[in-house]
C-alpha cells in the first residue's frame, strides 16, 4: 500500500466542511475546528506554485483563518516545501502514519474476559461524552457540535467501538474506524483515565482492526504524532509500522 493512498483516505475519513478543489490540490475548511479539516492539502507540485499559494491565502482570509499547508514526504514534493518556506511558512507537528496489512479474520486478542466491546454505527452519547473528556479541552464548546455533526460523518462506512470494564459502568476507551475502499483508517481514540496503563487502547485499537477485517479492509493505518511514544510503541506492538511522516507549514506571528 502506498503512502500517498493513505494519506488521501485519511483526508476522506475526516470530512471537511467545505471544500474547493485547485488543481490537485484541496482547499479545506470546518469552521476552524481542527488543522487537518482547515488545511491544503497539498498532493503534487502545481504547475504555478506561486499562484496556487495565493489562491490558497485568499481561501482562508475570507473565512478569517490563517493559511496552513499540509503537506505529506508521501504527497509533497520537495520543492513545494522549499516555496512555502521562501514565503515564511514552517513546519510543525510532525505526525507519523503508521500501517498493517490485515488477516480476513482478525487474529488479536483483546481480552474480552477483561473488557466489554460495543461496536455502532453512530457515535453513542456513552462514546461522545468520553470522547469529548479527553478532546474537548483543546477546542472550545461549539467545536463539540462540528465534531459529532461533521467530522464524525464520512460517507464511508465506519463504526464506532466502546471499551467498558466487565465490572464497570463508565467507558474506559473509544474509537473510531473508517473503511475508505479497503482501506482501514483508525483515528479518535480516546482512553479515560479509569482505562489508562489497564490495556484499554490495546483492546481499542485491536477490536477496531476486527471490525476493519470484517468491513472487507486489506489495510489499516493511523496518524500519531510524531513525539507521542506511547501510541507509538502500542501500535507497533499490534503489527503497525511507519510509512512516512506529515507535517503543517503556517507563518509564525510577529513575537514567536
Amino acid at each position: 500500500m502506498t503512502g500517498s493512498a493513505l494519506d488521501l483516505a485519511m483526508a476522506e475519513a475526516w470530512p471537511a466542511a467545505e471544500t474547493e478543489q485547485h488543481g490537485k490540490w484541496l482547499f479545506r475548511f470546518t469552521e476552524g475546528v481542527t488543522r487537518r479539516a482547515n488545511s491544503v492539502l497539498c498532493v503534487g507540485q502545481p504547475a504555478e506554485v506561486q499562484s496556487a499559494i495565493a489562491a490558497a491565502e485568499d481561501f482562508y482570509a475570507q473565512r478569517d483563518l490563517p493559511t496552513v499547508f499540509m503537506v505529506s514526504d508521501a504527497l509533497t514534493p520537495p520543492a513545494v516545501r522549499e516555496t512555502l518556506a521562501a514565503h515564511g511558512y514552517r513546519e510543525d507537528a510532525a505526525t507519523w502514519i503508521v500501517h498493517r496489512d490485515l488477516p480476513a479474520t482478525s487474529t488479536l486478542g483483546v481480552g474480552q474476559v477483561h473488557w466489554r466491546m460495543e461496536v455502532t454505527d453512530e457515535p453513542s452519547d456513552q462514546w461522545f461524552d468520553t470522547f469529548w473528556a479527553v478532546e474537548g479541552d483543546r477546542h472550545g464548546s461549539a467545536a463539540a457540535a462540528v465534531y459529532r455533526n461533521r467530522l464524525l460523518q464520512p460517507s464511508w462506512p465506519t463504526r464506532f467501538v466502546t471499551v467498558t470494564g466487565a465490572d464497570e459502568h463508565a467507558p474506559s476507551s473509544v474509537g473510531q474506524v473508517v473503511v475508505v475502499d479497503n482501506i482501514a483508517c483508525l483515528q479518535c481514540l480516546a482512553t479515560a483515565p479509569i482505562g489508562r496503563r489497564r490495556g484499554a487502547g490495546t483492546a481499542s485499537v485491536a477490536q477496531r482492526l476486527a471490525v476493519a477485517a470484517e468491513l472487507g479492509a486489506k489495510t489499516a493505518f493511523a496518524a500519531v504524532m510524531a513525539d507521542n511514544a506511547a501510541s507509538l510503541g502500542l501500535l507497533e506492538r499490534l503489527g503497525f509500522q511507519q510509512s512516512h511522516q506529515y507535517r503543517y507549514m503556517r507563518r509564525q506571528s510577529p513575537s514567536a
